[in-house]
């Protein structure tokens, strides 16, 4: 609105927004990249052979561009120039954090908690039961056929803790793996991202869930991981 010469006072209390304003076109406006998407493929990126995406502004105020620190306190390697973006797996190891303001973060890092050594601790993650699914649920269940244990600690004040421990081996996983995708495209997503990081075979469950953020997530990801084992329903 800024960008377009509307006025708004910021206040103790919220906004004012003067009336009898004029809209002027700034002529030429970038559409910022999608932070919340884009984490997917950053996290495969530093779960996998590494990843560099193109179109993210590491300067704007989208709050899901903290995986980018998150993936850095993790061990990946981050490295930005311009609007490119550029991750690297490394020694991943369990971390310590807040996750109230990301909750559209937390089961695609999850995902990377169940490949990193030692237990992953998400404090405030509440908000996680009133998404598309219970995703505190629907992420566990997602964990789960890999050997990955998720734990929510509910404290009596209603706040919610997730405690992420990764299954040490996985060559002794056999057969397809099947991941119910709850009809939430988040926890789609992350079945895909796990597929790559586990290099098993899983067939996930309402695929066609993304189709509310992100229609093109299948075909991209098939271009870019080819060798991925995922079947879709």
């Amino acid at each position: 609105l800024h960008r377009f010469g509307i006025r708004i006072e910021e206040r103790e209390q919220g906004y004012f927004i003067p009336g009898n304003q004029s809209y002027r076109s700034p002529g030429v406006l970038q559409a910022e990249g999608d932070w919340a998407n884009a984490a997917f493929y950053l996290c495969m990126g530093a779960l996998g052979d590494g990843i560099t995406m193109t179109g993210l502004d590491v300067k704007d105020w989208q709050g899901d561009k903290a995986v980018l620190d998150i993936l850095r306190e993790f061990g990946a390697a981050v490295s930005t120039e311009g609007d490119s973006v550029t991750v690297q797996p490394g020694v991943l190891k369990g971390i310590r954090r807040d996750v109230s303001e990301i909750p559209d973060l937390v089961p695609v890092l999850c995902v990377v908690a169940g490949f990193a050594e030692g237990v992953t601790c998400f404090t405030h993650a509440e908000r996680l039961r009133m998404k598309e699914s219970d995703r505190i649920e629907t992420t566990k269940a997602l964990l789960a056929p890999f050997g990955i244990s998720l734990t929510a600690e509910e404290a009596c004040d209603g706040s919610v803790t997730l405690y992420i421990e990764a299954k040490e081996n996985l060559s002794d996983l056999e057969g397809e793996i099947l991941v119910d995708g709850s009809n939430d495209h988040r926890i789609v997503m992350s079945g895909a991202t796990i597929a790559l990081a586990s290099g098993k075979r899983v067939r996930i469950s309402d695929a066609q869930a993304v189709n509310k953020s992100y229609p093109g997530f299948f075909e991209d990801y098939g271009r870019l991981f080819a060798d991925a084992d995922v079947l879709i329903e």
